[in-house]
């Protein structure tokens, strides 16, 4: 048969090819392929124009050449002969061996087989021959002329008889740029900021390298062209070398290396160690760390490098000519590298000049007055330190050139050390010491202990102190130093040979360190010379006529003093050289012991005593006396008024004639006529005026009393003239008016404390003679209690508890009128007094008056009323869906019933019941019953009713196929806590549940009739109408 005229090869891969040819057009039936060493293949003939054949296993880029026989009844053509070759293997692995920033260098074994040859495919298609050489088993290419930090995507193809592999992808990023400058812009004690500008391209990332290897990754913002970062947690004072390698996908740069310091540390605390007026010198510990050094600057920018030592851990500078008192702002920076810390800064002061000169002014006992020139210079103030260490800041005027201070709260007669210092900011100066002395404290008080007619002895306490002594000075400047005895503690000096009767004025002052004190002032007097003798010159029944020479002296009086200690100052004629005087209102026929004094200026002097009686009288007779007429034979006669002659028996022994006129009247005025008598021959008469003694009032009457008052009352004594005294337990003496229209005198004595007994006494007075009086007691009424209260919780149906206050004072007892109990007796006294009033009737008004008591004297009384209060839940309350109503025995004004859930309230009273309408069914109503009267609202009681709940209709529905049934009933107005359901045959069934709705009842037979109740419920409350109906179960 004819060969085929062409064969092509249509796939060739590394183990196959793929031959295809076209059907010669007749004869053939089948094919022979040789090729090789391999035997023959058979091929059958296929139907079409076309067959197509693939030659495997072949070994990949191998080049065969292949013989196609046709076939036509087992004779084959002379065979076409052509050549094939298969695809070369891939290369194994691509390894980049380098990445710069234009270059990658690739590298990979070499495919085994003759004749094969690579090429580069670039992602774009571009294609390039790799040489490749025979004496290496790898083959090495480097792709040049690359953008830096860019993916790039290349195959790499083995190449034979032009026929190339599948390809190895080789996906690989050059080298990213470095940073092109890095500035660091920020250096502190710990951080440093760096800040470069961002490198071109997309997918950049940024590390710092420390040099001990440690990467940081640093964030990058997008909004800006350029990357500052923060290097944190640094050592002060430091060296550092960082490397900041720009990444893409994960490869650095070259990197670029920054070789910076940190700051160093500030020093810690600097002291100034001394301060003087021209130098500061500063102390402070040595920052850690090599090459630091230390400069210091003054506020004006000058610096000052300071030597340090390196044998101590501190550094001690001095800052010298420097102005006095005078404020300095240094900063003493720490240096590394030339890099200065941020500087530690020290405001400090120098010390300012003292004083010149303190000069003490005033000298008190407690205070000291300094005055020196003010320092110059700005901003000085004052301090005065005491020897102990206290310190006091002295105000400064600004006005003045100099500085006056007083030191106050000091000890009299002290020696004082202080201390005067400038001081600015807080720094004292050296100091000025100002030594001195406080005044002594005066004398605290001079007692003249002893006043004679010719001298004055003076007594007082020594003052306290060490040193101490005592100058007394006369009022003429004379001075006498006075011996003090060291064994006591008192001073005493007799000041002699004086004048009686005169004033002196002496000075005494204490005296420490020639430094007296101010001094203290004795004004006294010596004692005035006595009368020298003192006459009777006239005796009556009730006076005493005394008469004596008047003492020399200007400012003398007399006093003349009873042996009862009472004095009485005796008037003086400045025209008379005697002094007489009359003592009035004595008792008759009574010794009397009389001292009369010289006063001057209120010193009396010794006294001279004088010792007499008055005549004697009674209410029926006069006792007479009187001097015995020189002469024999001398006899006395007493005749009366009315010419009654009485001879008057006389004793031989006595100088006197004391005669006894009786049964006389009473309260009558009598003249006598005494005559001596000799040889029967009378003497022209001595007449004697006088008058007997008033009877006393025969019984006084106390006909009122009350809290301020008494209300006294008796029999007029009989006599012309008689008027009364009143005389108080104290001696006070009141003179009581006389109606002459009424045989009774009325005498109210006011202005009483109220609860307190009086003892009074009521003398008859004619011609100034008393009589002896009447004596009695008195009490006044005592004060009423402020208030009787009954409280709320003190009322109950039956009975009623008081309480009241106790008056401050006058009470004994209390009586308690009470409605229908009448008087009760309470001798109770505490503070606070409660009293119970039983057996009383329900809700009745009572009227009470509560008297205090004192000596059996009621008060005027304190008057209320109360009432008792109503039991409430005993009444029969008539209650209804909508009523409540009740008859109320017992007393009440008001009534109201609230509802607290619905805020309703209704008032209702009248006629002693109550009826309020209107009311929610099923409700609770709190009742209220109120008793007000005089502002007085007093609650009688407080009751909770529940009001009948609605009455119910109801329906029932098949359920759970006749063996129950449901229940459901209209919501009437109102309310109901639960229903109770009653089914014929069945228990009775509560549904608890306000305003329930529903129930089921189980239990039941199907195709039955049940009848049903229904009752609401409410608290103890049954509805009125039960709802009776029939319900019939499902029938299936």
């Amino acid at each position: 048969p004819a060969n085929v005229d062409h064969v092509d090869v249509t796939e060739q891969t590394q183990t196959s090819v793929t031959l295809q040819w076209n059907k010669p057009a007749n004869g053939v039936s089948s094919y022979l392929l040789n090729f090789g060493e391999k035997e023959e293949i058979h091929i059958n003939a296929s139907e079409g124009v076309t067959d197509i054949h693939t030659v495997s296993p072949l070994t990949a880029g191998t080049q065969y050449g292949f013989t196609l026989f046709t076939v036509f009844e087992g004779v084959r053509s002379t065979g076409f002969n052509y050549t094939a070759a298969t695809a070369p293997r891939n290369v194994a692995d691509v390894k980049v061996t380098r990445q710069t920033e234009t270059s990658l260098t690739l590298q990979w074994k070499k495919v085994e087989g003759e004749g094969i040859t690579y090429v580069l495919q670039f992602n774009n298609g571009t294609n390039t021959t790799i040489p490749v050489s025979d004496t290496s088993e790898t083959v090495t290419y480097t792709v040049s002329s690359l953008d830096a930090g860019t993916k790039y995507n290349f195959s790499i193809f083995t190449v034979f008889e032009k026929l190339p592999s599948n390809g190895y992808n080789v996906l690989t990023i050059t080298r990213p740029i470095s940073v092109d400058r890095v500035n660091v812009t920020r250096q502190t004690e710990t951080s440093l900021t760096l800040q470069w500008k961002k490198v071109e391209g997309e997918g950049i990332t940024y590390v710092l390298q420390f040099n001990n290897g440690t990467n940081n990754t640093i964030p990058v913002s997008d909004t800006s062209e350029t990357v500052t970062y923060t290097v944190s947690s640094l050592d002060a004072g430091t060296k550092y070398n960082f490397s900041i390698f720009t990444v893409f996908e994960k490869l650095p740069s070259n990197g670029y290396n920054v070789l910076t310091i940190t700051r160093p540390l500030s020093v810690d605390r600097v002291n100034v160690t001394r301060q003087t007026e021209t130098s500061l010198t500063l102390q402070w510990k040595k920052v850690e760390g090599e090459g630091i050094t230390y400069v210091l600057q003054f506020n004006n920018g000058t610096n000052n490098t300071i030597p340090v030592s390196d044998t101590s851990e501190t550094v001690t500078y001095t800052v010298s000519s420097l102005d006095a008192g005078t404020k300095y702002n240094f900063s003493i920076f720490t240096v590394f590298e030339k890099l200065p810390s941020n500087g530690y800064n020290v405001l400090t002061i120098t010390r300012p000049i003292s004083v010149d000169r303190v000069n003490v002014t005033r000298q008190t006992e407690t205070s000291l007055t300094l005055q020196w020139k003010k320092v110059e210079g700005e901003g000085i103030t004052y301090v005065l330190q005491f020897n102990n260490g206290t310190n006091n800041t002295i105000p400064v005027s600004d006005t003045s050139e100099t500085v006056t201070y007083t030191v106050s709260s000091l000890d009299a007669g002290t020696k004082y050390n202080f201390s005067i210092f400038t001081v600015f900011e807080k720094l004292p100066s050296n100091g000025y010491n100002v030594l001195t002395i406080t005044r002594p404290l005066s004398v605290d008080r001079v007692n003249v202990t002893r006043q004679t007619e010719t001298s004055l002895t003076l007594q007082w306490k020594k003052v306290e102190g060490e040193g101490i002594t005592y100058v007394l000075q006369f009022n003429n400047g004379t001075n006498n130093t006075i011996p003090v005895s060291d064994t006591s503690e008192t001073v005493t000096y007799t000041v002699s040979s004086l004048d009686a009767g005169t004033k002196y004025n002496f000075s005494i002052f204490t005296v420490f360190e020639k430094l007296p004190s101010n001094g203290y002032n004795v004004l006294t007097i010596t004692r005035p010379l006595s009368v020298d003798r003192v006459n009777v010159t006239r005796q009556t029944e009730t006076s005493l006529t005394l008469q004596w020479k008047k003492v020399e002296g200007e400012g003398i009086t007399y006093v003349l003093q009873f042996n009862n200690g009472t004095n009485t100052t005796i008037p003086v004629s400045d025209t008379s050289e005697t002094v007489t005087y009359t003592v009035s209102s004595l008792d008759a026929g009574t010794k009397y012991n009389f001292s009369i004094f010289t006063v001057f200026e209120k010193l009396p002097s010794n006294g001279y005593n004088v010792l007499t009686i008055t005549r004697e009288q009674t209410e029926t007779s006069l006792t007479l006396q009187w001097k015995k007429v020189e002469g024999e034979g001398i006899t006395y006669v007493l005749q009366f008024n009315n010419g009654t002659n009485t001879t008057i028996p006389v004793s031989d022994t006595s100088e006197t004639v004391t005669y006894t006129v009786s049964s006389l009247d009473a309260g009558t005025k009598y003249n006598f006529s005494i005559f001596t008598v000799f040889e029967k021959l009378p003497s022209n008469g001595y007449n004697v005026l006088t008058i007997t003694r008033p009877l006393s009032v025969d019984r006084v009457n106390v006909t009122r009393q009350n809290e301020t008052s008494v209300t006294l009352q008796w029999n007029k004594v009989k006599g012309e003239g008689i008027t009364y005294e009143l005389q108080f337990s104290n001696g006070t003496n009141n003179t009581i008016p006389v109606s002459d229209t009424s045989e009774i005198v009325t005498h109210t004595v006011s202005s009483l404390d109220a609860g307190t007994k009086y003892n009074f006494s009521i003398f008859t007075v004619i011609e100034d003679i008393r009589s002896i009086g009447s004596k009695l007691s008195a009490v006044t009424a005592p004060l009423n209690v402020e208030a009787v209260t009954a409280t709320e919780s003190h009322r109950t149906e039956t009975s009623v508890t008081l309480e009241w206050k106790r008056p401050a004072y006058g009470v004994s007892s209390y009586v308690l009128q009470f409605t229908d109990k009448g008087q009760i007796p309470i001798p109770i006294l505490e503070e606070t007094v409660t009293h119970t009033v039983q057996l009383l009737d329900v809700g009745k008004r009572y009227d009470f008056t509560l008297f205090t008591v004192f000596d059996g004297i009621w008060s005027s009384g304190e008057s209320n009323f109360t009432v008792t209060k109503i039991n409430c839940a005993v009444l029969p309350w008539n209650v209804t869906t909508s009523t409540i109503e009740a008859k109320i025995p017992g007393l009440f004004t008001s009534a109201t019933a609230t509802n607290e859930t619905y805020s309703e309230t209704h008032d209702n009273a009248g006629d002693g019941k109550v009826l309020f309408t209107d009311l929610y069914p099923g409700s609770n109503y709190t009742v209220s019953l109120q008793y007000t009267n005089y502002s007085k609202d007093l609650r009688q009681c407080t009751h909770t009713e529940t009001v009948v709940p609605p009455d119910l209709t109801g329906k029932c529905d098949y359920l759970s196929g006749g063996y129950a049934f449901s229940l459901s009933w209209d919501a009437p107005e109102g309310l109901w806590t639960s229903v109770e359901v009653n089914v014929a045959g069945k228990s009775p069934q509560q549904v608890k549940g306000e305003q329930v709705m529903e129930a089921e009842i189980t239990g039941v037979q199907p195709a039955q009739t049940y009848q049903v109740t229904l009752v609401s419920i409410s608290g103890p409350r049954r509805s009125i109408k039960a709802f009776s109906f029939s319900c019939h179960t499902d029938p299936r």
